[in-house]
């Protein structure tokens, strides 16, 4: 990660990272954050469950004409890890770490039918435009609010402290769901293919708390 920051500030990098960055450091980066941030459904809930509920809380006083004080904008300042986080839990992380200045648009828009959707964009770079995202569980990227809702309702805890306090059970198996796409090809053997989510974007880990 340092060396990708000073890459990134434009900064002379030592002799010995030509061998190894961008790759394969960069994928050893990207695979390391994110198993120790969002690697688990459980982590995904904790770490992003707030910030989806004041989302979810927002776009539906919106829709509602109950939004008050009434705006159009929500800005939110975040760190790459935290970016990171909401990509993947909504299955649209590219395996790679967010550059810098990066963002996440969560739109509500009207569309030609005047109903209520949701898009989901994310900018990545300076020179191009936002990419707009299909979010898993929506049935296209303009994202009826119904929809939108109940993938947010899946994700945000009911109990914040009772799943805080949540310790894993020696005999219990936690899956770690990856996005193939930050993950070099000559790895791929090395991991399982997922049960709950497409196999053909995501590769998974098992790891036993009794082994």
């Amino acid at each position: 990660v340092c060396v990708y920051q000073q890459y990134e500030h434009g900064l002379t990098l030592p002799d010995w990272t030509s061998e190894v960055f961008p790759e394969p450091l960069s994928s050893y980066a990207s695979f390391g954050m994110f198993a120790s941030l969002a690697g688990t459904k459980e982590l995904e809930r904790i770490l992003t469950g707030k910030f989806f509920e004041e989302l979810s809380t927002n776009l539906q006083a919106k829709v509602n004409s109950t939004l008050s004080p009434d705006r159009s904008l929500f800005v939110y300042s975040a760190h790459d890890t935290n970016l990171l986080n909401l990509l993947h839990t909504l299955r649209v992380w590219n395996g790679k770490i967010p550059p810098f200045a990066s963002s996440i648009l969560f739109e509500l828009r009207l569309n030609s039918l005047s109903q209520y959707v949701v898009t989901v964009s994310y900018r990545n770079s300076s020179s191009e435009a936002p990419h707009l995202l299909n979010v898993t569980g929506c049935s296209s990227p303009a994202c009826p609010i119904d929809e939108f809702i109940t993938i947010l309702n899946n994700i945000i805890p009911e109990d914040y402290d009772t799943e805080c306090a949540v310790v894993p059970s020696s005999d219990q198996t936690i899956e770690f769901i990856i996005p193939k796409e930050g993950i070099p090809e000559e790895w791929h053997d090395c991991f399982n293919e997922p049960t709950s989510v497409d196999s053909s974007q995501f590769l998974s880990i098992n790891y036993n708390y009794g082994a």
